[in-house]
């Protein structure tokens, strides 16, 4: 049998060092894709936290229209609970105006328990203005990085 010597002893196979190369060239691509997994997951929650803020501030709008057409029509509304003028009114996150009116047992329903958003609202004219924005302290909030994510709704009535 003959010995293979020479160029052709090192054609034979792969280095240690080409393997390593190797490998480490595929750990950079995973790492930079995994990256990516994380940057769209967070970029994701802020969407979710947007779209349920906008979701409140709109149903904070239709249950507006909803109390100003009553009172127009003479029916009795929520007032206290809902008032259509003044100075800029925070919805309840509790209490009783929260259990009757704003909470998922009252018509309007907006508010949830422990919410992790504020709601105010305002009126200038026949304009309304809603703010719903994320809370920055406390146990109940959005996660991910969502603190600048106010949603402002504005609405003729």
């Amino acid at each position: 049998m003959r010995e293979i010597t020479g160029k052709k002893a090192r054609q034979r196979g792969l280095t240690l060092i080409e393997v390593l190369i190797a490998l480490f060239i595929l750990f950079v691509v995973m790492v930079a894709i995994l990256e990516l997994f994380t940057i769209s997951y967070t970029v994701s929650l802020g969407s979710k936290a947007r779209t349920d803020m906008m979701y409140r501030a709109e149903r904070v709008v239709e249950t507006l229209r909803w109390q100003l057409a009553l009172s127009r029509a003479g029916f009795a509304s929520s007032p206290a609970c809902c008032p259509l003028s003044g100075a800029p009114f925070t919805i309840p996150a509790s209490g009783s105006c929260y259990d009757t009116f704003w909470g998922p047992a009252g018509p309007a329903n907006v508010m949830t328990p422990n919410p992790p958003y504020t709601v105010t609202y305002s009126f200038t004219g026949s304009q309304a203005t809603v703010v719903v924005a994320p809370l920055t302290t406390g146990s109940y909030q959005y996660m991910g990085p969502v603190a600048n994510k106010v949603v402002r709704y504005v609405a003729q009535l």
